[in-house]
C-alpha cells in the first residue's frame, strides 16, 4: 500500500480549521471573487487543490513509472476535472470583503463519504471497453482517491486502507493497458481456433501484450489457416477480422497482356500453392493480367514508370471480378519487384473474395 506525505501546507490548512467548524466540514476551502458565481466557482477549486496538495506528494513515485511528463500533465488535468469528483459540496452565503465576494466549499462527513463511493463506482469498470483517453481519466480518478481517502471518517463500512488498495491496484492496471497494446480477432468462421505467440485466444476477446512482434494462427477445419506475423505498438488497440479460405480442388489457368515477363505466371503460381489449387492452361477458370507499364520521366539517368496491373477473373468467359492495382513513380531499378507484389496482392485478393465460390461451381 502507498504511503502519501501531507506537504506542510496541508497540514497548517488542516490545524487551523477551528474546533467548530471542524466537527460540521472535514474539507473546506475559501473562494473569492467579483460576484457570487465567481467566488463559488473559486472555492471549488480551492477545494479541489486542498487534495491535490496531497496528490502532488506522491507524483515523484508515479512520475518513475509513467514517465518524465506525467507529473505536469497531471496536475493540470486534475485542476480541471477534480471539481466534477465531489459529491454533496455545501456553500456558505456569499459575505462582502475587501478581496471581494468571498464563499466557503465545504465536504461535511456524508459528503466525503459519497465522494469516495462514487469515485470508487467509476474506477470499478472493464478497461477493455474503454478508449485511452477514458483508461487514462479513469488512472487519474483512482490517484485522486488515493489522497483522498485520507479525509474518509474512522469506523466506516468504508475501509480507509481497502480503498487506497483497489485504487492503487485499478490505477496500476489502468497504466499497464496505457503502457501495453490491446488485439482481439474476429475469424470467419467464427469457429476457427487462435493463437497468438502460441497463446489460445477466443473470437472477440481483448488480451493486452506488451508492445512488440507476435505471429497469431487462425485455423478451422475445411479451411485454409492463416499464420502472420503483426506488430503492436504502445497504446494500440487492434481488432483483427481474418476471413479463411476453404480449401478447394480445381485448377485456374494465367494469362498475360501487355507482358510477356513469365516472372509474373510464377508468382500467380506461388499464391495458388498456398490454397492448394493447380495451374492448368486448360482450365475454364482463367485469370488475365493486365500489365501497364507508363513512362514517367527521366532523373540523372534514371527513369521513373507508372505500374498497372488490372486481374480479370473469368469462367467460360464470363467475367466474374476484376481487381486493380499500382504504384507510381517506380524507379526502373524496382519495376520487377513491384510489378510481382501487385500481382501476389491482385490475385491472392481475387482467391480470397466472396465471388470465388463461383470459380467453382
Amino acid at each position: 500500500m502507498r504511503v502519501f506525505t501531507f506537504s506542510w501546507f496541508l497540514i497548517l490548512a488542516l490545524l487551523a480549521v477551528p474546533a467548530s467548524a471542524g466537527a460540521q466540514s472535514l474539507l473546506f476551502a475559501d473562494g473569492y471573487g467579483s460576484d457570487a458565481s465567481e467566488a463559488k466557482e473559486s472555492a471549488l477549486q480551492e477545494l479541489s487543490q486542498t487534495v491535490i496538495a496531497a496528490v502532488e506528494s506522491d507524483t515523484e513515485s508515479v512520475t518513475r513509472e509513467e514517465g518524465d511528463d506525467f507529473s505536469s500533465s497531471f496536475k493540470n488535468r486534475i485542476r480541471v476535472q477534480s471539481s466534477s469528483y465531489f459529491q454533496g459540496v455545501r456553500y456558505s452565503d456569499p459575505k462582502e470583503t475587501e478581496e471581494g465576494v468571498r464563499i466557503q466549499a465545504s465536504l461535511d462527513r456524508s459528503a466525503v463519504v459519497s465522494t469516495a463511493e462514487q469515485l470508487l463506482r467509476e474506477i470499478r469498470t472493464d478497461l477493455n471497453t474503454l478508449s485511452r483517453a477514458q483508461v487514462e481519466e479513469v488512472r487519474d480518478k483512482a490517484v485522486f482517491l488515493m489522497a483522498f481517502s485520507r479525509y474518509l471518517p474512522t469506523n466506516l463500512d468504508l475501509n480507509r486502507s481497502e480503498v487506497v488498495a483497489e485504487a492503487e491496484e485499478i490505477r496500476q492496471l489502468a497504466l499497464k493497458y496505457l503502457n501495453f497494446a490491446r488485439i482481439s480477432f474476429q475469424p470467419e468462421p467464427e469457429e476457427a481456433s487462435i493463437k497468438i505467440d502460441g497463446e489460445n485466444l477466443a473470437p472477440g476477446e481483448m488480451r493486452l501484450l506488451a508492445p512488440g512482434n507476435y505471429t497469431y494462427e487462425i485455423a478451422a477445419e475445411g479451411y485454409h489457416s492463416k499464420r502472420e506475423r503483426v506488430y503492436l505498438s504502445k497504446g494500440e488497440r487492434r481488432r483483427l477480422e481474418v476471413a479463411l479460405v476453404p480449401q478447394r480442388e480445381g485448377s485456374i489457368a494465367i494469362r498475360l497482356e501487355n507482358s510477356d515477363d513469365s516472372a509474373l505466371i510464377t508468382e500467380a503460381r506461388r499464391v495458388f500453392n498456398r490454397y492448394s489449387i493447380q495451374y492448368s492452361e486448360d482450365a475454364p477458370q482463367v485469370i488475365t493480367l493486365d500489365v501497364q507499364q507508363q513512362f514517367v520521366t527521366e532523373i540523372s539517368g534514371m527513369k521513373i514508370y507508372n505500374l498497372q496491373i488490372a486481374a480479370e477473373a473469368t469462367v467460360d468467359g464470363e467475367v466474374l471480378l476484376v481487381r486493380r492495382g499500382s504504384q507510381r513513380n517506380v524507379a526502373q531499378s524496382q519495376v520487377d519487384a513491384r510489378l510481382k507484389a501487385i500481382t501476389r496482392a491482385l490475385v491472392q485478393s481475387i482467391l480470397t473474395s466472396d465471388e470465388a465460390e463461383n470459380f467453382w461451381k
